[in-house]
Parts: structure tokens; sequence; C-alpha cells
């Protein structure tokens, strides 16, 4: 390749491309040269040092006969013979996605070319047919500010040892962010896969967490595979089965265990590293759960406990030490236990719970499996009536102890409620708070701090809470001091409002816990939160695509991957009182007035501008019309207020016309705009002599002199 000054036709800069060279792009921004040939191969190119490439991006498997760049620099796609386009980034020097349906629709035997229109980011396709395909198409900034995945996120973690964000998606990518200066830096595309008709399709990742030391992934996917990940490197380390075509609804790393459950109606044990697992399918617990089990928890306290729920209610707290359940709950009717016998034999011949019947999987259509699928999405309204009590997410608190007196576990309810228990052997149910105010809204995402002192809670309807809990499922719950003022500066939703919002009057009869923040934070349902205390930063995931970051009191910052960048934060101090925060512009027209409060600080001046084309002006026709009269013991005010005999009013001031001066005059005739008051002489009267010669009779007793002091 060569290129040449028009100018100067002599200066030539030459690139030596081992096979020759079929296409290329320059991007002259940042003065990059990308070419392919026919060694499958991708070269990036620094223009002025031409000696070798700085970059070799290797994954085709045809020669490159197409390739084009985005987004000054950011991308590159590319395509081969066989008609398979692949995305790359590269400033990570990655492959993003790849796209085989060009291959499987146009004529393998006949040649394609293709063409970018960069105005509308369009790619045109042409063989025996033709193809419009939008590449990354622009983001209307006013309307969004982009999306974090592809597809809903389904797992937020955070990872305390590089000090990095990790989420997982259905679009079964796994992303880790540096979410302070908002900058992918781990891309692992297509983590779970499996084959359909000869063909490689992704599968959705519905599980994951991290092990003891923070180093390596564990994933689990909807049919039911698990994957150990080696995320500096990108990298698998391991991959195994739970059960077929069964969904991974939790994971737990413990030691040298893994423990895996979901629609298997059990919990499954695994050997962390293949050469000490005497089991390599799984030792299997024992089955006390009549259905699917939808989420799970581990305590952080010791001895080491954890709790599952099933499809039906059923709650079940296990002791990871033995792999031995001691209590059973139904959500249905907390305060009563449900006996666990300890042979299972014995229950053969009991009465076994009435649930709803359910359709198999495997008699679905496509569109119902896939609402099935993602009942944490998308739930029918079918559905809908047989998990009225089913729990969605459950939450230990690790720093309280394992006592009966104390409320250690937290479970939501699909009717809003969040139920608490003591996972003590002792232990029964403590009590219950309506954690919604929205009609058909619940619970999906439940996280606290460090100290436990504010739980943090997500619905279905994006709706973010935060709770004072520190004062609460305590034996001297009473006697507990609260310093409410702290909690007034640092959360603006405590400020006091004209007309209270519909968060604030749904916690009326119910004091404790003490509702300190709401706002909407997403247009869809939350999916997961997580919290971080050195920098006092919540992250919220949603089914919407996207990521956002949040301080402790509702205040914006950005979204994790969107072209819109922050200032950088720190990972041990909070945002500072003049930081730039924002209001997201997909909740600028459609919030409640809490929500813009809370959004902008307490500093309601955007809302109260809207709200005053609505109020009418004092003195206005529209205001005497809603203006109600005072009331006085039960009845209004009367004419006369005050007695005419003791004291007259004065006689009111005329009304002033509005003056108006012509401006258009070199000089203004004040004097015709001039008003006449009417003068009205002083009349004397003689009441007046009168009233004064009776008040110098009476006798009023005189100031005493100095003397006499």
């Amino acid at each position: 390749m060569i290129i040449q000054s028009l100018e100067t036709p002599t200066e030539q800069t030459k690139f030596i491309v081992p096979q020759g060279a079929t296409c290329f792009a320059y991007e002259p921004s940042k003065e990059l040269l990308v070419s392919g040939g026919p060694d499958c191969d991708l070269r990036l190119w620094d223009i002025h040092r031409p000696e070798k490439p700085t970059v070799t991006l290797v994954g085709h498997t045809a020669s490159i006969t197409f390739l084009f760049v985005q987004d000054a620099g950011e991308k590159i796609y590319s395509m081969d013979q066989k008609k398979i386009l692949k995305v790359w980034d590269v400033r990570n020097r990655v492959l993003l996605q790849t796209f085989s349906q060009f291959s499987t629709v146009l004529a393998k035997a006949l040649p394609a070319c293709a063409y970018y229109n960069e105005r509308d980011r369009e790619l045109v396709v042409a063989s025996n047919k033709l193809f419009v395909v939008a590449c990354c198409p622009a983001i209307a900034l006013d309307r969004t500010d982009g999306d974090s995945h592809t597809k809903p996120v389904s797992v937020l973690l955070y990872n305390s040892l590089y000090k990095l964000i990790v989420s997982c998606a259905f679009d079964s990518f796994i992303i880790v962010w540096d979410h302070k200066m908002n900058r992918k830096m781990t891309i692992i595309s297509e983590a779970h896969t499996q084959t359909k008709n000869g063909v490689q399709i992704p599968v959705e990742i519905t599980a994951a967490c991290f092990d003891e030391k923070q180093q390596l992934l564990l994933t689990g996917a909807r049919d039911g595979s698990l994957k150990i990940w080696n995320i500096s490197a990108r990298t698998c380390v391991r991959s195994f089965h739970m059960e077929e075509d069964s969904e991974v609804t939790a994971v737990f790393w413990q030691g040298n265990r893994i423990l895996a459950m979901g629609w298997n109606h059990r919990v499954v044990e695994f050997a962390a590293f293949s050469e000490n697992d005497d089991y390599p399918r799984g030792l299997q617990w024992r089955k006390l759960h009549s259905d699917d089990i939808l989420c799970a928890a581990v305590s952080g306290s010791l001895p080491g406990v954890m709790a599952t729920c099933s499809y039906t209610g059923e709650l079940v707290l296990w002791m990871l030490e033995t792999g031995q359940p001691y209590r059973r709950y139904d959500a249905a009717n907390p305060r009563s236990r449900i006996p666990i016998q300890l042979h299972p034999e014995e229950s053969v011949g009991q009465k076994t719970r009435k649930i709803a019947p359910r359709r198999s999987i495997f008699q679905l259509s496509a569109d119902q499996f896939l609402q099935r699928r993602l009942s944490r999405i998308v739930m029918p309204s079918g559905l809908e009536q047989m998990r009225l009590l089913s729990i969605q997410a459950l939450l230990f608190l690790p720093t309280r102890p394992m006592s009966a007196s104390f409320g250690t576990l937290l479970g939501s309810l699909d009717n809003g409620i969040v139920q608490v228990w003591s996972h003590h052997p002792d232990g029964e149910f403590v009590g219950q708070f309506n954690a919604v105010h929205m009609a058909g809204d619940r619970v999906l995402a439940m996280t606290s701090d460090a100290a436990n002192r504010f739980l943090f809670t997500g619905t279905a309807l994006g709706y973010i809470k935060t709770w004072y809990i520190e004062n609460r499922w305590i034996p001297d719950e009473e006697t507990f001091r609260v310093n409410k003022p702290w909690l007034r500066i640092l959360f603006p939703f405590l400020l006091h409002d004209v007309i209270p919002g519909r968060a604030k009057r749904s916690v009326r009869v119910q004091p404790k816990p003490w509702l300190v923040n709401s706002y909407q934070g997403h247009r869809s349902c939350i999916t997961g939160l997580v919290y971080l205390d050195g920098s006092e930063l919540l992250l919220s995931s949603s089914s919407d695509r996207t990521i956002r970051l949040w301080t402790l009191g509702g205040r914006y910052i950005g979204l994790l991957g969107s072209p819109v960048h922050w200032e950088p934060l720190s990972a041990s101090l909070p945002p500072s009182d003049g930081y730039r925060f924002r209001v997201p512009p997909d909740l600028q027209r459609e919030v409640s007035f809490t929500t813009v409060k809370v959004l902008n600080g307490g500093n309601d001046d955007h809302h109260g501008h809207r709200l005053k084309t609505t109020i009418p002006r004092v003195g206005t026709k529209e205001h005497s019309k809603h203006t109600q009269p005072m009331q006085t013991y039960g009845e209004a005010l009367r004419e006369p207020i005050l007695n005419s005999g003791v004291l007259k009013l004065p006689s009111k001031e005329p009304i002033l016309r509005d003056i108006k001066l012509e401006r258009f005059l070199p000089r203004i005739p004040v004097h015709g705009h001039m008003v006449d008051f009417p003068v009205k002489p002083l009349v004397y009267d003689r009441k007046v002599e009168s009233i004064l010669e009776r008040t110098k009779s009476l006798k009023f007793m005189e100031p005493p002199t100095e003397r006499e002091e």
C-alpha cells in the first residue's frame, strides 16, 4: 500500500503487506489505517511508522473483501468472502460480535459487494439478494444515553480486588467495566453457546458469582451449563453442566465447593476444581422444594447458612457445612413452620401441597417459552395469578449476629411485601413491611451497605428506594437513637413537600423502617443493585439494557457504555458537591415531582417552572374562583370586620390604570400620563371636640417625677 500527497507527489509512504491488500480504510482524526487481505488478518497501521503494523486482529477464516471504520476509529467492521461480518473494538483490541446471517441467506457461489452509508450508518450488501443493515445507529442524546448491553442485563457484580464492575446479560456477553472512567476493560462474547440444527447460537446468562479470592468468575446459563472464567485473561478455565435444559437461577462459590440451583428443584454441589471432583455430575442435596428454585442467598456470618426459595413460596434454610436443612417456612403463612422429616422415605404417605398446574416448557410456543424463561423480566397475566406469594429476592444482613432476637433474612414477595426472618434455629418470622407504592409493583433486587444501615430495593416498575434499617428488628429497637438531621441533609427526599408524593403517603402508617429515599431510576424493571461503600455509589441494572450510577442521595452520574462521559470518580471518596450531576434524558418528561426533586438534589426549580403555568395568579378572576373563604369557628367572616363606630377604615385608593409610554418619540410627554387624585378638604366636626373633652375629664395616673424616683 502507498500513501501519496496530492500537493507533493514525490512524498510517498509505503506499507508492506504480506500477500497484498484487498481493502483498506483510513481515519484522518486518529491517523489510523486499517488493511485487510487474503491472509484473513486485519492490520492497524500508524502512518508515521510504516515499518510494521501496530496491531494485528485475527479472527476471519477467509479473505477479507470489505471493511470500514466507525465512531472516529473506535470500531472496525470487516467482511470476508464467506459473507461473515465481524465487529472489532479498536481500544481493547477484541472481537465484539460476529454476524453470520449473510452466509446463510446469500448464495455461496456468488461474490458479494458492499457499501457503507456514513450519514445513515447503514451497510448495504448485494449478491443474489440485497440487504440493508443498521450498524450501531446514531443515538439521540436528547432522548437517551444509550445502552450498556444489547439485551436485558441479568447479573451485576462488583469485584473488590480489581475494583471493577462485571455485568452479564441475555446477549451472552460478559463485560468488565471501569465505572470510574466509563470504560470497558474486558469483553467476553458468546460466553455460553449451544448448537441447534448445526448452527451455534448464544445462550442467556442467568446467574454469576466470584470466588472468595475475587480472581475467578462463575457463570450459569439458561441451558444448565456452568463455566469458570479468568476475567483478566478472558479464558474459560472449566465447563460443566448442572442439568440439561434446566435454567440456573443462583450459584455460590464456598471454599472449594460450587453450589448451583435452578429449575431442577434442588441444590447441586460441585468441586471447584476438576482434579478434586469425586462427583463429576455433581452431588445432589436433599429435595425439599416442590417447584423451581427462583432465588437464594448465603449469609456472611458464622456458621454459614444458605436460604433457598421456590416458585410456590417455600423457604428452606440449609447449613453450608453439612448441607442439611434445619428450617422450612411458607411465604403464605410465615409464622408457622413446615416440619422437616429426618428420613425422606417417611414423607411418602403424607399429604403434599397443592400447587397450581403448570405446563411443560416443551409444550409451549416460542413466545410463551421466552416469557416463562424470562420470568424476572416479563410476566404474562396468566402466570401472574399463580405467583402471588412467591419470593423474588433474598438478602442476608451479615453484620447482625445469628440470634433469635435479630432479624437477619429479608425476602420480597410478589405483592410488594418484604418479610423478615431470623435464621437462628430458634428464630422465627420477625415482621414485614410494604416496600412499594404503586399497584402491581414488586421488589426484584435488594442490597445493603457494609454496616447494614441502609437497605436498597429495586422494583419491577424501575423505582429505587432506600430504607433506614439500623434501628429495625433488633432487641433495643425502642431505645435506639437516630440522627435524623444528618439523614435529612443526606437525602433530599426527606425535605418538606407542600403536597406529599405517593411514596411518602404510602408509608404514613408504617413508621419503621424509615423510607429515606425514593425515585424512579429506570423505565423498566430493575434486575440488580450494587452499593460501593468507599465512594458511596449505587449501581443499578435493568431489563432496559442499561447500567446506571447514582449517588447515595439519588443524584444521577451516568450510564456505563454511554457516549456521554462524566468526570473521573474516586474509589474511596464520594462525588463532591460541585460535581456535574445530570438528569437521565428518558426520565425528564414523564416522572413524578418527587423523582424530579431527588434528581435535582432538592432543588425543584425545574419542576416548579412547569407548575407555574397551572397555578393562577393572585388577584385574577381565576384565582377568586378557586379561593375558599377563611373559616372562623366554622363560619365565614362577615362585613364589617371591625366596628366602624370605634375605628373607621380608610377609603380605598383608586386603582391606577396601566401607563404605556410612547418610546418611538424623541421626547416622552410625561405630563400627558399623570393621574389626578380626588382631593377632599378636611371637615371640622363637633363630635371630635366632645371626644377630646371627655378624654381630658378622665383621670389618668401621671408619670412619676424624678424626686419621687
